[in-house]
């Protein structure tokens, strides 16, 4: 997203989707900030287009001054922001799973559609929360601690949901054993494509992409096995999983630092508690923001299915997508892996 100031307004525009329909939601998640984080009653601003929203410099400006105080002074308002964001992404998640269900079983409606747009729009409010946080701030009060050795920013954007690309190659990795092993059934190259397919940064929500291909999943797995035994694949993934565990106590070795340092240098408790409070929302940004990825590009998946099946164009509107939607009820949505999701689907 990138803002823009004009006068007395600033215009804020979207980047580049593969759909319409994504447009008008990060417009929608922008416009439900200060309900969801603030919870004011008046939406951020104004459409000027799918893609442009415009809003009150004055107003743009509150928002994002009330938020950036909030983090670095109320430990309190931290916490319930937490605890917030927590309960709008089981909303999302719960949400998608139900439209992914209902898309399996070619059973898709407006209303399934509208409860998942519903819960994406808040959990995309999150998404400018990531944007406020006082960078600037906290490089100030990391500078000003007795350590040995400097204390970064950056040694607090931990996400404690494992990164979508891991996850990914984690997945390829054991594929690629199980093909060394005893070989790759029909089941286990429909279950990689249900379950670890989407989270290829290549994912397109409209046009199929290569991991959504069987014989490209094979193809990767024997390519990925060349020269290698069945132990040296199981190493790399104990080797990416060590990583992960190593980068957790880095990250709570760093805070455990922080508060011994400014223990040391007089900072009474309540100061001591509301900076780490303040740190810890880096991390918590980070995984925000990666789980969060991982529930859309489930969403994109499946609303690609839909349009595919609906042969509709990917820049179609939200209104004209449940316009056919009640129009086609019994259309048969195009899923990759469907038969593999709907058996798991049914038997749930």
């Amino acid at each position: 997203m990138s803002w823009r100031i004009e006068g007395d307004t600033v215009i804020a525009e979207e980047g580049t989707f593969g759909t319409r329909v994504m447009y008008d939601l990060y417009q929608a998640g922008l416009n439900a900030v200060p309900q969801v984080l603030l919870d004011e009653q008046q939406p951020y601003g104004v459409p000027l287009s799918f893609s442009r929203l415009r809003l009150s410099k004055d107003q743009f400006m509150r928002v994002h001054g009330s938020l950036r105080q909030r983090v670095r002074s109320d430990s309190a308002f931290n916490t319930r922001l937490r605890h917030l964001a927590w309960s709008l992404l089981r909303d999302f998640t719960r949400e998608v799973l139900c439209f992914e269900r209902a898309v399996a079983r070619a059973e898709v409606t407006p209303a399934v559609f509208d409860r998942a747009w519903s819960a994406y729009v808040h959990a995309l409010s999150l998404n400018e929360f990531n944007g406020v946080l006082p960078l600037e701030w906290y490089e100030q009060q990391l500078a000003t601690l007795p350590t040995e050795t400097p204390v970064k920013r950056d040694d607090f954007a931990y996400s404690e949901v494992t990164p979508h690309r891991i996850r990914l190659r984690v997945a390829k990795l054991r594929l690629a054993e199980r093909y060394l092993r005893i070989g790759l059934t029909e089941q286990d190259v429909y279950a990689f494509i249900a379950n670890h397919a989407y989270l290829d940064p290549r994912t397109d929500s409209v046009l199929r992409h290569p991991l959504e291909n069987p014989d490209v999943v094979r193809i990767e797995a024997v390519e990925l096995s060349s020269g290698q035994e069945p132990n040296d694949l199981r190493n790399s993934i104990r080797e990416l999983l060590s990583t992960r565990r190593l980068a957790k106590r880095r990250y709570h070795e760093q805070l455990q630092r922080v508060d011994a340092a400014a223990g040391e240098a007089g900072w009474a408790v309540a100061q001591r508690v509301t900076l780490l409070s303040s740190l810890s929302l880096l991390s918590f940004a980070v995984t925000e923001e990666e789980y969060r990825h991982i529930w859309q590009d489930r969403f994109q998946r499946a609303l690609g299915a839909v349009l595919r099946g609906l042969e509709m164009p990917a820049q179609v509107a939200p209104d004209d997508l449940r316009a056919a939607l009640r129009q086609r009820p019994h259309f048969t949505p195009d899923l990759p892996a469907r038969a593999y999701l709907l058996a798991r689907y049914h038997s749930a």
